[in-house]
């Protein structure tokens, strides 16, 4: 079925779970109550043995650079940046950010890449990001039926109230 096809099914059941791929981490779009969690399961690295890429790196290297940190990790940045942007859409939008990617913790550049995401509130205690998640869906079930005209804003745009929690377990590797 073409990804359109499956996104339109999607944004009309507020109960459906949407397993993508990475034809799903740019170009999605859906604001509103049908998505409001996100579930990224590893962080989106090029594959490095995939010849483009180990040429690129190889040409980042003869220039004096790490084909790591001065190619494969802006790339990966931005790319989860554009992935975690599929949640927050419009100001009315909000929801849950799941990473159980543990080398945003154990590596050295966890903290650079997670302070390229947007500001959003992050849990050391797995009951405290249990009891802020419960509030969320309990505000997503008092939602009427009918939405609202929202509002597009820019991906990284302030907004009023937290849009997204965060909880990072140590001995886990996630971050909520």
């Amino acid at each position: 079925m073409p990804t359109q096809m499956i996104l339109n099914e999607f944004r009309k059941d507020e109960t459906s779970v949407l397993l993508g791929v990475a034809s799903m981490w740019q170009g999605v779009d859906v604001p509103g109550n049908s998505l409001v969690g996100l579930l990224i399961d590893k962080l989106p690295f090029p594959v490095p043995t995939d010849p483009v890429e180990e040429a690129l790196g190889e040409l980042v290297q003869r220039r004096g650079g790490s084909s790591f940190f001065d190619r494969t990790l802006p790339i990966t940045t931005i790319t989860l940046r554009q992935g975690v942007g599929r949640l927050i859409r419009t100001r009315n939008d909000f929801g849950v950010v799941i990473i159980t990617d543990a080398r945003l913790i154990t590596k050295g550049y966890g903290d650079q890449v997670m302070k390229s995401l947007p500001a959003f509130s992050k849990f050391k205690s797995l009951e405290r990001a249990k009891e802020r998640s419960s509030a969320l869906f309990e505000r997503l079930a008092a939602l009427p039926d009918v939405q609202e005209e929202e509002e597009d804003i820019p991906f990284g745009a302030p907004a009023t109230e937290p849009k997204e929690e965060a909880m990072i377990d140590e001995d886990e590797g996630l971050i909520f």
